[in-house]
C-alpha cells in the first residue's frame, strides 16, 4: 500500500507544476525544461501548448530529441499534463509508451522516428489508450525481421488515434487486421517500405480512413 505522505507529496509537487505552467503560459516559445519547471530537470526543449480538448493554455509539448538516457524512458513526474513527446534520432530501441502509461501522463502525440526500434513489445500502448491521437515511428526497423508479414495487435486498443505513421520500416508485408480497433484512424503513412502490393485486407477498422500513403515502395499493380 502506498504511503499517504508520499501520496500528498505527489499532489504537491503536481500543484506547484501547474502553477509555474500557468505563470509561464503567456510566454510561447520552446526553452530547456528545466525553465520550465524544476520537476522537469531533463536535457530537453519544453513549450506550453494548449489542451486538444479543451483549447486552453496549460499542457507541456517535450522534444527530447537526440537525447539518450540510462533507462528506457525519462523520469518524469507523476501526473504531469505532458501531451507531447518527441525522441527521434536517439538511438532508441525500446518503446517507452508503457512507462508513460504509468505515470498516468496525458500524451495526445507521440514521436519515436528515426530510431532503431525493432519490436512492439505487448501492452506498449495500454496506459496511453485514451489519449493518443498520433502515433510516428517511421525509420525504426520493425519490418525487419524473419518474419515476412509485419504483424502485432498493439494499435488494436488505440480507438482514439488519428495518425499512425509506419513509413520507412522495411515491411514487406501486413498482417489482416492491423488497424483493428483504430476506428477514428483518418491518416495511414507506409510510404519508402518493401510492400509488393496495396495492403487491402490490413485497412479493416477505421471507420472513415481519408489518406494512405504507399510513395517509393515496390508495388506494380493494384488488384481491385
Amino acid at each position: 500500500m502506498q504511503h499517504p505522505h508520499s501520496h500528498l507529496r505527489r499532489i504537491r509537487h503536481l500543484n506547484i507544476f501547474l502553477l509555474l505552467l500557468l505563470y509561464l503560459s503567456q510566454i510561447k516559445a520552446w526553452r530547456p525544461c528545466p525553465e520550465l519547471s524544476p520537476a522537469l530537470r531533463l536535457p530537453c526543449r519544453c513549450n506550453v501548448v494548449p489542451f486538444a480538448s479543451t483549447g486552453q493554455l496549460g499542457a507541456v509539448a517535450m522534444d527530447c530529441d537526440r537525447v539518450v538516457f540510462h533507462g528506457e524512458a525519462p523520469q518524469l513526474p507523476y501526473g504531469a499534463p505532458i501531451v507531447s513527446y518527441s525522441q527521434r534520432y536517439s538511438g532508441q530501441q525500446v518503446l517507452p509508451s508503457q512507462s508513460f502509461g504509468t505515470l498516468k501522463l496525458p500524451i495526445e502525440e507521440l514521436d519515436l522516428s528515426n530510431n532503431l526500434i525493432r519490436r512492439i513489445p505487448e501492452k506498449s500502448f495500454l496506459g496511453l489508450k485514451e489519449s493518443l491521437t498520433e502515433l510516428r515511428l517511421a525509420n525504426n526497423l520493425l519490418g525487419d525481421s524473419l518474419n515476412p508479414i509485419f504483424s502485432t495487435a498493439e494499435f488494436h486498443p488505440l480507438k482514439n488515434l488519428k495518425t499512425l505513421d509506419l513509413s520507412g520500416n522495411k515491411i514487406k508485408s501486413i498482417e489482416e487486421g492491423l488497424l483493428k480497433g483504430c476506428a477514428d484512424l483518418k491518416d495511414f503513412y507506409v510510404d519508402r517500405n518493401c510492400l509488393s502490393e496495396v495492403p487491402t485486407n490490413s485497412l479493416n477498422g477505421p471507420n472513415a480512413l481519408r489518406h494512405l500513403s504507399l510513395r517509393h515502395n515496390h508495388i506494380s499493380k493494384f488488384k481491385l
